[in-house]
């Protein structure tokens, strides 16, 4: 192995690093009370999620596969379009993972800041991944699928608890706060 090959490995690794937080916390952004609902659904109902996830992950995976295995180009874009959208699902339901994790992670910085939460829970999700065999191989996985299974149910019902639903709006206005302060 070559160091450039090195190279392309270890950059690759930490711009996913610096990518994925920063994802989860667009997803934050874009859609607050959805994020919400999905670590909601996390945090009450894991088993029932992790099924959800495996069912949803099946049938992304049996689309994929059936769209690939034609020899038209257009349905092979097709499989691609339809990966990168699963894995953006997915990402949308890791996202109220993150939050769980950061919300049991508490600091006090995070009453004026709440988006620091759930930066520290994906900073802590991802470091995870890292770990050899069992962050590779059942971490992400189940996260994966946890996450898919979160943003399914998130979708399919729309209803948030109450305290969902009082904290999504908060956070969304305090980040535009903050953002309009920075610009």
């Amino acid at each position: 192995m070559l160091m450039a090959d090195v190279f392309v490995w270890v950059f690759l690794i930490l711009g996913l690093m610096i990518a994925l937080p920063a994802t989860w916390l667009l997803f934050s952004a874009i859609s607050p009370k959805g994020v919400v609902r999905a670590q909601d659904r996390v945090r009450r109902m894991p088993i029932v999620t992790f099924f959800v996830g495996v069912g949803t992950i099946f049938l992304i995976v049996a689309a994929v596969a059936g769209l690939a295995a034609t020899a038209l180009a257009p349905l092979q874009t097709l499989a691609f379009i339809v990966t990168a959208s699963g894995m953006a699902f997915a990402m949308f339901g890791v996202s109220g993972i993150a939050r769980q994790v950061g919300s049991m992670l508490p600091s006090a910085i995070d009453r004026d800041n709440p988006w620091r939460a759930h930066l520290r829970g994906g900073i802590v999700l991802e470091l995870s991944f890292l770990v050899p065999v069992l962050g590779w191989f059942l971490i992400l996985p189940l996260t994966l699928i946890l996450g898919a299974g979160a943003a399914t149910l998130s979708i399919l019902f729309r209803r948030a608890p109450a305290e969902a639903e009082a904290s999504a709006p908060a956070v969304s206005k305090r980040l535009h706060q903050e953002v309009e302060a920075v610009l």
